[in-house]
């Protein structure tokens, strides 16, 4: 099991970048779309089922949702509350800041991991990144409820719902309504996959183990091929990020990004058990990929407000630097925060 669980780290890593990369300019940006978040979350269904096969937590459900929690709140009520003291301080410096302004319902909804609605149109939490984690929480906080109910035959019932849900929202073409577009998301989908790839890993890498190389470089050069296209990044009705603007069409996002990022997952996951890959490097990004996918955006901050003394190269190189140190102090979150509450 400890090579399975390292090959999730190293995607981790990968995924935690992806999401990097697209917030800097450089020539990886376009490249990278926001495909590491739909990693994110095939590797949060995985982490899941394993994680409640491992420990039990079926007949444990308040224990499973305790640990969810304190993986997730702690870093990142220290960063939205940083986040806030931070844009307090340059809004008393300057007239006007960055940051888009927030009331405070908008503010509460934020810690509560609650979508925030601005006359009838979906808006991003104060920190932008805790979109995804809006999300997270929802599929935590259903699998608790179905743990509480069903104990060990948990499994056919949590994956029911996460079908159940996004089929209809499929089936309505959406809401307007952002809290029921958000509880309808196909972003569900993407945890139910992962509760799959984690009941049937072995019979999944078995199936790849002949062929994983060539379905991994070709998922590699498909998302080459669709970054590269006509991507025009989102339409901007109900949850933003479930369709995304191809070709200057609308599509779901799971068949413009989602496919080749499952494709990408499976492969990896089944070369890296053939090939038993090992790797230092991959393995530490992946322990620091929450704290680098929540810190970033301090750094994209730092670049937005210094950017403008510098010419499109220099941005260029500010920006690895920046990604640099960002990998750097996400290390120092990691060891003397973040594992404060990995009990």
């Amino acid at each position: 099991m400890k090579g399975r669980i390292e090959n999730i780290q190293h995607l981790r890593g990968i995924a935690a970048m992806m999401v990097v990369f697209v917030h800097f300019p450089t020539a990886l940006q376009k490249f990278c779309g926001s495909i590491g978040v739909d990693l994110f979350f095939f590797i949060s269904g995985f982490i899941i089922y394993i994680s409640i096969e491992r420990t039990g937590y079926y007949n444990r459900p308040l224990v499973f949702l305790k640990k969810r929690l304190l993986r997730i709140v702690p870093l990142y009520f220290a960063v939205l509350g940083l986040y806030l003291l931070m844009h307090l301080v340059l809004n008393s410096l300057r007239s006007s800041s960055i940051a888009p302004h927030y009331n405070i319902y908008d503010i509460l909804k934020s810690f509560l991991f609650i979508p925030i609605s601005e006359n009838g149109v979906y808006k991003d939490p104060v920190v932008f990144l805790g979109w995804s984690l809006n999300f997270e929480m929802f599929f935590y906080l259903m699998t608790f409820t179905v743990l509480l109910v069903f104990r060990k035959k948990y499994f056919l019932p949590l994956l029911s719902l996460l079908i159940l849900l996004p089929v209809t929202g499929l089936i309505a073409g959406g809401f307007e309504n952002v809290y029921l577009d958000f509880f309808t998301s196909s972003f569900l989908f993407y945890f139910c996959i992962g509760l799959l790839i984690g009941h049937y890993q072995d019979r999944i890498s078995n199936f790849f183990a002949s062929f994983s190389e060539v379905i991994f470089f070709a998922s590699v050069y498909v998302l080459f091929l669709v970054m590269l296209g006509r991507d025009y990044g989102y339409e901007h009705t109900g949850i933003t990020r479930e369709m995304v603007i191809y070709d200057h069409v609308a599509y779901q996002r799971f068949l413009i990004w989602g496919i080749p990022a499952l494709f990408f997952f499976l492969s990896y996951f089944s070369i890296s058990k053939k090939y038993n890959i090992s790797n230092r490097f991959l393995n530490e990004l992946g322990n620091r990929s929450y704290s680098i996918y929540l810190l970033q955006v301090f750094f994209i901050q730092v670049l937005y407000e210094i950017g403008y003394k510098f010419n499109e190269t220099g941005i260029v190189f500010l920006s690895i630097i920046l990604m640099a140190l960002l990998v750097w102090v996400s290390g120092l979150s990691y060891k003397y925060f973040e594992k404060r509450f990995h009990a």
